[in-house]
């Protein structure tokens, strides 16, 4: 028996081929072209060819990609982030929630926001202090494996974050907005090693000390040191924001 999400993933896929096929229908008769004719450059049967066209059958990339040539166009495959995926980090949450609950008032508070441009993509966490025009978006993980692809992905997804449906709201301030950036980081013998053995790495990305950091989302008079790292230590179903390094995440140089 499937799922929920099976069930609206395979619709969200009867969808799509539907579309493809009138797409290539379209470009066939357009092109004033017989199915014929395109199933036999493509290699198909013509009858194969109709069920296509009308959405019928599920063809291989690769058998759509032959139609697609036969017509003149390019069949490709993207992936689109829309609300973040169903299947998540079992910590995640909790991490963003004991960071949001330590937030004073004067912070707004968004979850779950999405972006478009020049990537889509969807960011954990934003919040804004509007008298300051203070901008910080926030990515929590509770392991990392792609350190660099991980660290460029987040900071893709924070200089998109004018283009979500949140920016107009957040930017209608006077003072002009400034975008920063925090990783939140669970303290597992992995990240803790992570961050030992990779520190130039992170110190590039996010270099402001993790306390001032902390005291300067807690205090708005602070001065605001920058991006930077800040550890949730998770225990049960509670969640904590650490105020500095755990022991072991430090490099040794220190």
């Amino acid at each position: 028996m499937r799922t929920k999400l099976q069930v609206a993933a395979d619709r969200a896929a009867e969808a799509a081929l539907r579309s493809a096929g009138e797409a290539l229908q379209h470009l066939r008769e357009d092109a004033g072209l017989t199915k014929t004719a395109v199933a036999e450059a493509a290699g198909i049967d013509p009858t194969y060819l109709a069920y296509i066209e009308r959405g019928e059958r599920d063809p291989s990339l690769a058998v759509l990609s032959r139609v697609g040539a036969a017509l003149g166009a390019t069949v490709g495959l993207r992936v689109f982030p829309s609300a973040g995926p169903p299947i998540r980090d079992r910590f995640q949450a909790r991490m963003i929630e004991a960071f949001l609950r330590l937030l004073p008032p004067d912070w707004d508070r968004h979850v779950e926001v999405a972006v478009h441009r020049p990537v889509r993509g969807v960011i954990d966490a934003v919040i804004a202090r509007l008298a300051s025009g203070r901008v910080v978006s926030i990515e929590a993980h509770s392991e990392i494996r792609r350190i660099e692809q991980q660290l460029r992905w987040a900071a893709d997804k924070s200089h998109a974050l004018p283009s979500s449906v949140l920016w107009p709201a957040i930017a209608s301030g006077d003072r002009p907005v400034v975008i920063s950036r925090i990783l939140l980081f669970r303290p597992t013998v992995t990240t803790r090693s992570l961050a030992r053995s990779h520190a130039a790495t992170f110190a590039a990305a996010y270099p402001a000390n993790p306390a001032e950091l902390l005291e300067a989302l807690l205090d708005a008079a602070c001065r605001w040191p920058g991006d930077g790292i800040l550890w949730a230590r998770v225990e049960g179903n509670e969640a904590s924001i650490i105020r500095g390094v755990p022991r072991g995440a430090r490099p040794a140089a220190d």
